[in-house]
């Protein structure tokens, strides 16, 4: 969860958050990476939600350190007492040592070079042969007064976004579109604020308040939405998706 959004006002997170974590997941365990341990850097990592959770999916000895500029001590210490292990490191610093998994969720938008940035976290932080999971928001048509909201600069075309990672020393081992499902709801969304407006309040995902009955549905829906993304990826086609992502290694 990005730290504009946090902390969440409900007792059960969204569902988005939780379909786009065992996507990630399943992505994650196709690299064998589970099975040594590991130092893993989650870049722009927020409140830390989706560490906590990969963490136990990993070996016992691998650290993962989730470093983000938002970051103070007050929030360090909310964010650790929540994750419960000595296994994730909180900084608000840059990290100087090198990596074998580099983790970027919905990161490079927000960044005003994301070039540069790219280049000297590649170059500085990753081993050669290094994973790096990495998903941006897709589509500049669909550009909302929520991106606005979370401080967006950009959302990506996915052959940019390709290029993007190339030019910067990844190869590319997976990717696709993720979300299909929800790409008719967003346009709807942008319609409705464009005539609503500004009457029509921007909700964050930590607003989510509903019950498990009704979020367990959604996430069921968005489960199956993430099979076919699997599915397509594997097929190496790309078909499009509210989100892009890529399982890269350093060249």
């Amino acid at each position: 969860m990005d730290l504009r959004e946090w902390p969440p006002k409900g007792s059960v997170r969204h569902p988005w958050e939780t379909a786009r974590f065992h996507f990630f997941a399943k992505i994650l365990l196709t690299t064998g990476l589970n099975l040594k341990p590991i130092m893993i850097l989650d870049a722009g990592a927020g409140d830390g939600w989706f560490s906590s959770r990969i963490i136990s999916l990993m070996h016992p000895h691998t650290i993962i350190t989730c470093w983000d500029g938002e970051y103070n001590k007050e929030k360090i210490k909310i964010i650790s007492a929540t994750a419960a292990t000595e296994r994730i490191r909180y900084t608000s610093e840059k990290p100087v040592e090198k990596f074998d998994l580099l983790i970027l969720l919905d990161v490079l938008e927000h960044v005003d070079d994301d070039a540069a940035f790219l280049s000297t976290i590649i170059n500085d932080n990753l081993h050669d042969d290094s994973f790096a999971l990495i998903s941006v928001p897709a589509w500049p048509m669909l550009y909302s007064k929520h991106d606005e909201h979370l401080k967006h600069l950009r959302r990506y075309c996915p052959k940019k976004c390709k290029e993007l990672l190339q030019k910067n020393g990844l190869k590319i081992i997976a990717s696709g579109g993720l979300f299909h499902s929800l790409l008719l709801p967003r346009f709807l969304s942008i319609i409705l604020n464009l005539i609503l407006a500004p009457r029509n309040m921007v909700k964050d995902i930590g607003d989510w308040q509903y019950g498990h009955f009704l979020t367990g549905c959604i996430e069921k829906m968005l489960f199956m939405d993430n099979e076919v993304s699997l599915l397509f990826s594997k097929l190496k086609l790309d078909l499009p998706g509210l989100s892009w992502w890529a399982l890269c290694k350093k060249q």
